[in-house]
Parts: C-alpha cells; structure tokens; sequence
C-alpha cells in the first residue's frame, strides 16, 4: 500500500507538459506498485487506476476492455489508450476484438447524440 501512495505523489508533481510520458509513467508506477500486493491485481484494476490517476491529470485516455477467443477459451483484457496507441508497452493487444471504449473526460453536449439527450 505504500508503494501505491508514493506513486500517487509522484504523480501530483509532474508539470503540465508532455502527455505520453505521464500516461507511460503512470503506467509505469501502477505496474511497481502491483507487484507489491497480494493477491495481484487484475488487468482491469490495474488499467483504471492509470485512467484515474490521468483524468485527474487532465490527460485525455481511454479506458478499454477488449476480449479474444484464443485457444479455444475466451479472454478479457483491459487497458488504456492514449491517442490511439497503448499506454505503457502493452503489447499483443492486436488480437482482441474492442468491446468498450470509455473515454477519460465525460462527454460534451456536443458529442451525445440526439436520442441520448434528455429534455
């Protein structure tokens, strides 16, 4: 769990700059810190703490959950993205099929559509 804080903090110090190597970083200390708990925590733990650290960033990623049918078994796998690509080396991801894209900002009236909108 201490791990988990001082990521945290490190996180609250970085200056406004360069989004991708916040979400890498991020990424990155997430991945640190699960190494340290037990049980480990899932993929999809994992990929919404990095979006929840980087929406309060400001940083604009994706939350996705994706499944694939290989070997026979069906998988699930949850990552997040940032302009298209995979934050944090995530590699392999070509062969699961996108079931969820949630984006890290809520969405603008603009981008509901019309029979979303309530009165």
């Amino acid at each position: 769990m201490l791990a988990l804080a001082a990521a945290v903090r490190s996180v609250r110090r970085w200056d406004v700059g360069d989004d991708g190597r916040q979400a890498t970083r991020a990424a990155w200390l997430v991945e640190v810190a699960a190494r340290c708990l037990r049980p480990r925590p899932t993929c999809l733990a994992k990929a919404l703490v990095v979006s929840w650290l980087l929406r309060r960033r400001g940083v604009p990623a994706q939350l996705v959950i994706g499944v694939s049918k290989a070997r026979g078994q069906l998988q699930a796998h949850a990552w997040v993205e940032l302009d298209g690509a995979a934050v944090g080396g995530g590699t392999g991801l070509g062969g699961y099929a996108v079931l969820a894209r949630i984006p890290g900002r809520p969405p603008t009236s603009g981008t509901i559509a019309l029979h979303e909108r309530t009165p």
